[in-house]
């Protein structure tokens, strides 16, 4: 493990875990204090290969939580419907597109720390309050108010964006996304 250059001139002694891969996906996949905040649980999805994935909301759940889940589930079914021969070219090269963000290089290697990227990412995207079209843009604004609430900010979720993936979750809201829209400001009632 690394340690710290001061204590280590000190002689004391120091004490680091490194964080593996299969560390990473366990703290994810059952969760470990270290890695969640309080240890709410708020929501969880079941994935079936052949049958409905379904999201399950919990006591705890928030604004965020359809989201996050639902995120989830969209890149559960993108991924596995690329890989149908008779899938839509579109549709193949958003795949390729989210692989690319995931930093992974083929469907085998997205593990569950990919599939919360996602997740975050789409919550991420709804809070820039950028609409796919002009219809959504009151829909995304009150999304955005609920999730900056929640976050207070982007760099929370930890998952920055770029414009292919932003691509990526328009196409997923418009059938023919326009260029974005900024959802109008939204007044609240105060503190």
């Amino acid at each position: 493990g690394s340690y710290d250059m001061e204590t280590a001139e000190k002689n004391e002694p120091v004490h680091t875990l490194e964080i593996t891969d299969k560390l990473r996906d366990a703290a994810v996949e059952q969760g470990f204090p270290l890695f969640q905040q309080g240890d709410i649980k708020r929501g969880k999805i079941r994935l079936r290969e052949g049958g409905p994935n379904t999201i399950t909301l919990l006591k705890n759940a928030n604004a965020s939580t359809f989201l996050h889940e639902t995120g989830h589930d969209w890149l559960d079914r993108m991924l596995r419907d690329a890989e149908d021969d008779d899938a839509p070219e579109d549709l193949k090269s958003d795949a390729k597109t989210v692989l690319r963000w995931l930093g992974v290089g083929s469907v085998d290697e997205v593990k569950t720390r990919h599939h919360e990227q996602f997740a975050r990412g789409f919550e991420n995207y709804m809070m820039e309050g950028r609409a796919p079209s002009k219809p959504l843009a009151v829909v995304f604004a009150k999304f955005r108010e609920w999730l900056l609430r929640i976050y207070q900010t982007a760099a929370n979720l930890k998952a920055p964006l770029n414009d292919d993936i932003r691509g990526v979750f328009d196409r997923l809201l418009a059938i023919d996304p326009e260029k974005v829209t900024i959802a109008p400001d939204i007044e609240t009632g105060g503190p």
